[in-house]
């Protein structure tokens, strides 16, 4: 889903005939995080998609928020996973 993804914002910030524009990802600290900040780092790195992780500095204005998308799939997610406990009992 995150390689869609990139591929579709790359063509929007990419250059036509240029390389794909390196994917930096800033980490943010949720209210309720289920992993340290490093932990959260560490996975999203391991992505294939991904060049740079940093934890996200305070101050700094993003040029693309997702948290409203990560809330929808954070539901999504918790659905699946309900029904397939359900399923399966």
């Amino acid at each position: 889903m995150l390689c869609e993804w990139r591929k579709s914002r790359s063509t929007c910030y990419g250059t036509p005939g240029r390389a794909t524009p390196k994917l930096l990802v800033l980490i943010a600290t949720p209210q309720d995080p289920i992993l340290p900040a490093r932990a959260r780092a560490e996975l999203v790195a391991s992505l294939g998609v991904v060049d740079h992780v940093a934890e996200f500095p305070g101050g700094l204005r993003p040029q693309i928020r997702l948290e409203e998308e990560d809330s929808e799939r954070l539901e999504k997610l918790i659905e699946h996973v309900h029904a397939r406990q359900h399923s399966a009992s």
